[in-house]
């Protein structure tokens, strides 16, 4: 957990259970910050998921494990030792932002790629404090990052997952 006079953020790292014990623990925590630095009002709720997902090399191509990615223009050569790829993408009809990022890391000892998928989903308006508005935004959130998590990759990567 992170508090700020301005900010509170709810973090976790592996070993993580499902969406429902996240949120609870972060519902907990949010009401003693609200106790303590007594914030007058949300301007911005938002859940990111950063994802790492292990790609079991070699691999053929990259599109058979995301299906937004890098593409090397034709008559270059086609490998790929880094890329750092960043998406805004505005969600007109919810008032929301989804930032997509995408980037690997270094190929680990067991020969694996590291993918990361980074999926930012956030609103940006005025809630009350003690109002379930704001945590009402953030359970529609957890649903549009799951949406655009499975859309972002192929039933190859979801097998990895298994």
């Amino acid at each position: 957990m992170q508090c700020r006079l301005d900010g509170f953020t709810f973090n976790r790292l592996k070993p993580y259970d499902k969406w429902e014990t996240m949120r609870d623990e972060a519902s907990r925590l949010w009401r003693d910050y609200v106790s303590i630095a007594l914030p007058t009002r949300i301007t911005r709720v938002a859940l990111r998921y950063i994802n790492r997902i292990e790609i079991p090399l070699p691999m053929n191509d990259f599109k058979d494990y995301s299906l937004t990615g890098p593409e090397i223009a034709p008559g270059l050569p086609q490998g790929l030792a880094g890329f750092f790829l960043q998406l805004r993408i505005p969600i007109a009809e919810t008032s929301t932002q989804v930032i997509v990022t995408e980037t690997i890391e270094p190929i680990t000892e067991s020969k694996r790629l590291p993918f990361i998928l980074d999926i930012d989903v956030f609103r940006e308006a005025a809630y009350q404090v003690h109002e379930p508005a704001a945590w009402d935004v953030l359970e529609k959130l957890h649903e549009l990052k799951n949406e655009v998590f499975f859309k972002s990759i192929t039933p190859k990567a979801r097998e990895l997952f298994r």
